[in-house]
Parts: C-alpha cells; structure tokens; sequence
C-alpha cells in the first residue's frame, strides 16, 4: 500500500506530461504545419496553372493558322463567285460557319498566358467584330451578284427572242447584238469608263426602236449597275483588316508563349508564317483576268498557293 502511494503522484506526472505533448502536438500541427503545407500547395497549383500545357497550347495554335487560312479562302470564294470560276455559295458558307467556331476557341485563351490573357481577349473580339463588318458586306456581294448573274444569264437569251421574230428590222437586229458584246465584255472587264457610252446606247434604243425592248434593256441596266457594285463590294472586302488583326494576334500569343513556363523544355516556334491571303495579289490577279478574258485571253490561277 506504501509503494502505491509512492507511485502514484509519478504516475500521474507522466500523463500530464503526455497531454502537454499532445497538446502542443496539435498547436504546432495547426499553427504551423497547415499554413505551411497550405502555402507549399498553393505554389505548387500556381506553378502548374503557369506551366505551358501542350495540349492547349497545340489547340490554340492550330486555331490562330486555321483562321488566317480560312480568311484567305473566304477571300478567294469571292473572287472565284466573281468570275464565274465558282457558281454556288456553299464553299464560302462553310468556311465562315469554321469561323465562328474558332473564334469560340481562340475566345478562351489557355491558362498559361498570365497578363496576357485579357488582352488576347480583347483582340479576338474585335477580329470577331470585324468579321460581323465583313460578313454583311459579304452578304450584300452575295445578293446583288445572284441579281446580276440572272440577268447575265438571260440578256442573251432575251436579245437571240427579240432578234429571231419575224417582224425584226435586221439593222435593229445588229444594233442588239452589238450592245450584248459590249455588255458582256464591259462585265468582263474593269474599265468603268464605259458606262457613259453603254448608257447613251441604251437611250438610244430606248426612244428609237418602235418594238417593246423593255425585258431586253432591263437586264442590260441591271448588268451595268451591279457589275460596278459588286466590284466595289469586293474592293471593300478585300481590303478589311482581318489579316492585319490575325497577325497582331499571333503575336501577342507569341509573347504570352516566352513568359510562360515551359518546364525544362525549349520553347516552341509560335511564330505563324504568313499564309497567302487573298489580298494586293488576288486584286491584281483579278484585274489581270478581268482584262485577259475581255480580249479573249485566259489566265489560270497559280495552283501553288500554300496555307501554312
């Protein structure tokens, strides 16, 4: 009985001594340790949110050579509807529904960009805006030249009607055909110098022939006014930006590409090559053509032309 007594009080002593420790255990633990491993995880998350991610990397590349590619054929479908080298609008239709779908993609910069995201942003929208511009121009080209394609279709044919009556003067007869070689060559061509003479021949027939020339004059009116407004339309579209835009683009991404992280590894060429956008060279081709064919001349377009 003496030596429990004796043991007692170092007995319990020692757990004391055991729940001081504990209790200190759980001070160090939660002043300490958690703001630590707390800190050390979120520098670990940073670090990963900063590092290039290849994948995003690579999706949003293709994205930036996909747009500029797609501005050049855009470009191009409307030179070909033009000049007769294409005759419906699905080609155009397709390339600007990919369009709208890179924008969304190129919207949503990768999250290693840092300071630079916002400013990505802030030019993909107005290259988006701008294509807002240049598709309403691209719809006006696209109704007034189904307009002038109709009455270019059926100007010859209503003249080789009128002409084959019966009743017809032969000298009215020659007069007509001399108007549709000079209206379809005017079409062909880019002078617009000829419109006072074309106008004045059609007044001319208008007040002198005794027939009904109303369906055969119509279409040549129409011929002349929209062949100059959808040659001004196209002037207009060529000469939107958009090109302009896409490069300044790649190279804020270019940028945003330096100061990431890329873990050890070289960095990758972000730089975008120029694509070939239909741009001084189509104009040029255009007119080259424009001019060729109305001396009966034809000029291919050079089968070379390389995207990326």
């Amino acid at each position: 009985m003496a030596w429990f007594t004796f043991r007692h009080p170092t007995t319990t002593q020692s757990a004391v001594e055991r729940s001081d420790n504990r209790r200190t255990g759980k001070t160090w633990f939660k002043d300490y340790f958690l703001p630590t491993g707390a800190t050390v995880l979120f520098l670990l998350f940073w670090m990963k949110s900063q590092a290039v991610n290849l994948s995003q990397h690579n999706r949003y590349l293709d994205a930036l050579r996909q747009l500029q590619e797609l501005d050049a054929r855009v470009n191009q479908d409307v030179l070909q509807l033009r000049l007769g080298l294409l005759d419906y609008y699905d080609p155009i239709v397709n390339h600007q529904a990919k369009i709208l779908e890179l924008h969304d993609i190129l919207e949503q910069p990768p999250g290693f960009t840092g300071s630079v995201r916002q400013k990505l942003i802030a030019q993909v929208r107005d290259n988006i805006q701008l294509w807002q511009e240049k598709d309403t121009l691209i719809q006006q080209f696209k109704s007034k030249h189904s307009i002038l394609r109709n009455s270019l279709t059926y100007f010859p044919i209503a003249i080789a009607d009128f002409s084959t009556q019966p009743d017809v003067n032969p000298k009215l007869a020659a007069e007509l055909n001399t108007l549709l070689q000079n209206i379809l060559l005017f079409n062909l061509s880019t002078d617009e110098e000829k419109i006072p003479d074309l106008t004045t021949d059609l007044e001319k027939l208008r007040f002198s022939a005794n027939e009904d020339l109303s369906n055969v004059l119509a279409h040549a009116e129409i011929i002349l006014k929209y062949r100059s407004e959808t040659d001004n339309l196209i002037e207009t579209i060529l000469t939107k930006p958009t090109r302009q835009q896409e490069m300044e683009l790649a190279k804020t991404y270019e940028i945003a590409c330096s100061a990431g992280n890329w873990v050890g590894k070289p960095l990758p060429s972000v730089v975008l090559r120029p694509v070939y956008a239909a741009g001084d060279g189509d104009r040029y081709l255009y007119h080259l053509q424009a001019e060729n064919r109305s001396q009966g001349v034809t000029t291919k377009r050079n089968s070379t032309t390389q995207y990326f």
